[in-house]
């Protein structure tokens, strides 16, 4: 079904609606392998709104999250400990049934519509006057000017560096893989095939001359990789994985057969590791973290 869906989506940029149209299928069928398979259920271009002056709105996103008793919880302590930690807990209230109550907190986001500038801030409600109690001053008067001044010398070096190493053909930030959904992992950029990694490190301790030193950690390349694996049915057809250093303006791309081979010693068929991925993440992780809670909650609590 992908091979078919796909294809009418990449080149004609349409919808569901009408690529179920042309192959006589349900529309959510169709709905529902766009958005396991790119991310996106549309082929038209993200067109973003901004205000053109900095202060006109600040948007506020509000989540209610309940309150965590110091210690831990029974799905990691068991249920004596757990219990006992609720009780522990400084603050708490008791129900009529003298259970421990440890309440809600509430997590306001503001996010200003031009710089695009947001932070996360607890607060003790959701009410009108939490809500509105930000204001676009004070959210831009957060960042010092060296933070700011950080910023557009990293925006610069990108110009600089980074924009004439990258490949031409269609781009997309922030995809989603078809297995993004077992492990809740997306792209930072897809250009042309090549898969770019953002690293933001500062690097090692400075040195005498005040320069510092960037190092690849192996983690870096397995997330790489781990990212390609996840593109169970090669949606994207990604053949090259790079990683840019933003403080560095370093810009470094491997191959994708040449880095698999080299760190597998030898060669690799990604289709083959693909599907062994997807049974790996599909069916034995779930069963592996079932049997490691299950562990856990029955684990016996210390003796106090």
């Amino acid at each position: 079904m992908k091979r078919k869906v796909l294809p009418l989506q990449v080149k004609k940029r349409w919808g569901p609606a009408r690529i179920a149209g042309r192959l006589d299928i349900p529309a959510s069928t169709c709905h529902a392998n766009l958005r396991r398979a790119r991310g996106r259920c549309t082929g038209r271009p993200v067109r973003r709104y901004e205000h053109p002056n900095l202060g006109d709105l600040v948007h506020v996103d509000v989540k209610k999250l309940g309150n965590i008793a110091d210690g831990g919880r029974w799905r990691t302590q068991g249920r004596r400990r757990g219990k006992l930690n609720r009780t522990g807990t400084l603050g708490h209230t008791t129900d009529r049934w003298g259970g421990a109550r440890l309440g809600y907190a509430f997590m306001h986001t503001p996010l200003e519509h031009h710089s695009r500038l947001a932070y996360t801030d607890i607060l003790t409600g959701e009410t009108r006057e939490t809500a509105t109690s930000f204001r676009a001053p004070d959210l831009l008067a957060l960042p010092n000017d060296d933070e700011v001044a950080n910023l557009i010398a990293m925006r610069d070096l990108a110009v600089e560096r980074l924009l004439p190493a990258l490949p031409s053909g269609p781009v997309s930030s922030g995809s989603t893989f078809e297995g993004s959904s077992d492990l809740n992992a997306d792209a930072d950029l897809i250009v042309g095939g090549v898969l770019v990694d953002f690293k933001s490190d500062q690097g090692s301790r400075p040195r005498q001359v005040g320069s510092r030193a960037a190092t690849l950690a192996r983690a870096d390349l397995d997330q790489l990789l781990g990212h390609i694996l996840l593109d169970y049915s090669d949606s994207f057809t990604l053949h090259t994985v790079a990683i840019y250093a933003m403080r560095f303006g370093h810009y470094t791309a491997w191959p994708l057969t040449d880095l698999c081979t080299r760190m597998a010693g030898r060669p690799v068929d990604l289709a083959v590791l693909r599907r062994e991925f997807a049974h790996l993440v599909r069916a034995e992780l779930p069963a592996f973290r079932r049997e490691s809670l299950v562990a856990r909650v029955r684990r016996p609590a210390p003796a106090t």
